[in-house]
Formats: C-alpha cells, sequence, structure tokens
C-alpha cells in the first residue's frame, strides 16, 4: 500500500502552511503569494491566538484566511476561505511540486523548460496524482530551473477568490496526517 502524508502549519517567520508527499510526487511549500511570483512574497505571518486555523499572507497583511485541510483515501482538499482580498491586489495560492513531468489539457511543461501554461482553471495532471482547483479564476503552471525553491521543478498558482477548493486526487490507498 502506498501513503499520502500531509502536513499543516500555522506557526514559524514567513513559512509555508504546509506539504504534502505521494509516493509518484512531492509538494515541498504550499501557501499565498503575490505578484511576481516566486519573488520572495511566499509564505504566512507568524501570529498568535489564531485558533489553529486563521493565518495572514505575510505580503497581504490585511487579508485574513482559514484553512481546512482533509485527507481522505485517495486525496487531499484544501478548503480555502479569505477576508479582504481586492481586485487591485490580486493573490494567489502556490504549490512547490517536485515531479518529473506535468500535463496541463493537451500541453506537456517540461521541468526547467521554457514552456508554461497561464490562463483558465483546468486539471493538472502529474504521475498519477491530478490538481484539481475550484472557484480560482485563473491559473499558472511555471517550470523552475536549477535548484532554487525547495529542488521543485514546478510552481503551480491559482488566483485566489474569497472562496476555493483546491484537491489533490490520486488512486492511493492509505493516508498519514500530522497536525
Amino acid at each position: 500500500m502506498s501513503t499520502i502524508e500531509a502536513v499543516k502549519s500555522l506557526d514559524g517567520e514567513s513559512p509555508s502552511l504546509g506539504s504534502l508527499l505521494f509516493p509518484s510526487i512531492k509538494v515541498c511549500a504550499f501557501g499565498p503569494e503575490v505578484l511576481p511570483l516566486g519573488s520572495g512574497t511566499f509564505g504566512i505571518r507568524s501570529l498568535f491566538f489564531h485558533e489553529d486555523r486563521w493565518s495572514s499572507p505575510i505580503a497581504q497583511p490585511e487579508v485574513w484566511f482559514s484553512t481546512d485541510m482533509t485527507v481522505r483515501e485517495r486525496g487531499v482538499d484544501l478548503d480555502l476561505t479569505f477576508f479582504g482580498l481586492t481586485i487591485d491586489h490580486p493573490l494567489f495560492f502556490s504549490f512547490y511540486v517536485q515531479a518529473k513531468r506535468v500535463r496541463v489539457g493537451s500541453l506537456e511543461i517540461e521541468a526547467g523548460g521554457l514552456r508554461r501554461y497561464s490562463g483558465g482553471v483546468c486539471p493538472v495532471d502529474f504521475e498519477g496524482v491530478q490538481l484539481i482547483g475550484k472557484g480560482p479564476s485563473r491559473m499558472e503552471v511555471i517550470p523552475i530551473a536549477g535548484d532554487a525553491f525547495w529542488n521543485c521543478q514546478y510552481l503551480i498558482a491559482f488566483e485566489l477568490r474569497s472562496r476555493s477548493t483546491i484537491t489533490f486526487r490520486t488512486s492511493q490507498e492509505k493516508k498519514s496526517f500530522i497536525y
């Protein structure tokens, strides 16, 4: 049996919100980020008395959000609710992923390559894992070159609306969750 492992944390200084480990891919970090993506605006603010649910992006402290993470037999659901988002200051929810390849529709995006996807939200297929966004208005899939960003090969970012659900689906049978 294969295992899905998930970690969520709301503590630290400019940390990732968590990470996910599937047998075929690893999501090394995920959390809020503003444009330009990958420019050091990633992560959450360190807060006290947040009831283990509420947080705020480091780049937009006026925005608050709650995160509910559910690990299921065949995947992980992230339910996100944001307060204080504005059209003139878009906020993205980013995933830094270690994977050998990714496909968006019929477009295959090579790790370290120049081809990327920017457009409407559609399923992103990894090796045995599919990423699905419900609620975000658009998304980007960007190949990463070099050893930066947790040695990840891809950045997948969803532009957020007030309420969004982002799901990783796989055919795995066993789960593990650390909170």
